[in-house]
């Protein structure tokens, strides 16, 4: 396998952190289809992403993954 491919995108390259995300994705991934599973899978693919990063020495900006996330409105 050539050595250009990232070490991220090689599942055998995984650290165990990393394919316990890939495995909880795969299981999501495997439920009926939702609206909030999908937004679960892309919470999960981030946090994977994060945790490359880290395993790759790439600096990267503080995430909060509810930053974008709606509310729910108080009662009136």
């Amino acid at each position: 396998m050539s050595d250009d491919i990232p070490r991220r995108a090689r599942i055998d390259k995984f650290v165990p952190a990393e394919k316990a995300i890939f495995d909880a994705v795969d299981a999501v991934e495997g439920l009926p289809p939702d609206e909030r599973l999908t937004d679960a899978v892309v919470l999960l693919q981030r946090a994977r992403d994060l945790v490359a990063d880290f395993v790759d020495g790439i600096e990267t900006k503080r995430y909060s993954p509810f930053s974008d996330v709606p509310r729910p409105r108080a009662p009136r």
